[in-house]
């Protein structure tokens, strides 16, 4: 269906009438390797999001079944409210990419601001929301006693892990539009594999000197703290790269009033 609407959109819509050509145009290499020289690294920093979050699943399940349960649900209260910071975060790339393509670079950094304090706004209501209403969530997911525990021990450190995934989230996508895309490979790889996975089976599977086994918990804990990391260093490292972006650039106009 989505297949079709777009191919519909693209026929109809006299926008795209300027890109449409009966020749056929081979790739020029330097052109694809620009473009894989930032979708590469953007798919290894997808990949260290994704499988960080969905080996947590894996590694819970072989605490049981209600473990496990509990945990998805939780999982899936966090997958759908990262889903505001997402579309967020795709909007102030792009925004910053059209600014810099424009030679704005301070319209881009104003861009990216708005685009992290609406993120940020909106999570930290999201979670006090979450935090305040978890019963009745929980309860919209699921009957079972054992599962809702779960579930309700670990929500807590969800509502956190949500305002630390928006902050990363949008940083990340503004790195993107700066096209800065290595450095948070290793930002991610570093904090969300090691700290997050690694350091979550550590705590929640095994002795420690923090304790016996933590469980779930453990590895929600751990999975929270990485997520701050990568917050912290890829906010820092997009104040960084914007600033560069700034200073190695002329004198630009004025910010238009839409970005005030």
């Amino acid at each position: 269906v989505t297949l079709a609407l777009s191919l519909s959109v693209w026929r109809l819509d006299p926008f795209f009438q300027r890109f449409r050509s009966s020749k056929i145009h081979w790739p020029q290499w330097t052109k694809q390797r620009e473009l894989l020289k930032l979708g590469i690294p953007i798919g290894l920093s997808v990949l260290f999001e994704v499988t960080s979050f969905t080996f947590m699943a894996v590694l819970i399940a072989r605490l049981g079944t209600a473990s496990v349960a509990g945990h998805q649900v939780v999982a899936n209260i966090a997958a759908v409210l990262f889903m505001v910071p997402l579309a967020l975060g795709i909007s102030t790339s792009v925004l910053i990419a059209q600014s810099l393509g424009a030679g704005q670079p301070r319209v881009a950094r104003v861009a990216a601001l708005r685009g992290f304090r609406l993120s940020i706004g909106i999570a930290l209501v999201a979670a006090l929301l979450v935090w305040f209403l978890r019963e009745h969530i929980v309860t919209l997911y699921t009957i079972d006693a054992a599962v809702a525990a779960v579930a309700l021990s670990l929500i807590g450190w969800a509502a956190v892990f949500h305002v630390f995934d928006a902050c990363q989230g949008v940083c990340g996508f503004a790195l993107r539009g700066y096209k800065n895309t290595l450095w948070p490979i290793v930002i991610y790889g570093v904090s969300l594999w090691g700290v997050g996975l690694i350091g979550g089976f550590w705590i929640a599977l095994t002795d420690t000197p923090l304790g016996p086994p933590r469980g779930a918990l453990g590895f929600w804990e751990a999975a929270t703290v990485a997520l701050g990391i990568a917050a912290l260093a890829l906010a820092l490292l997009a104040a960084a790269v914007s600033a560069r972006a700034i200073k190695s650039s002329k004198k630009g106009p004025e910010i238009p009033a839409l970005l005030h």
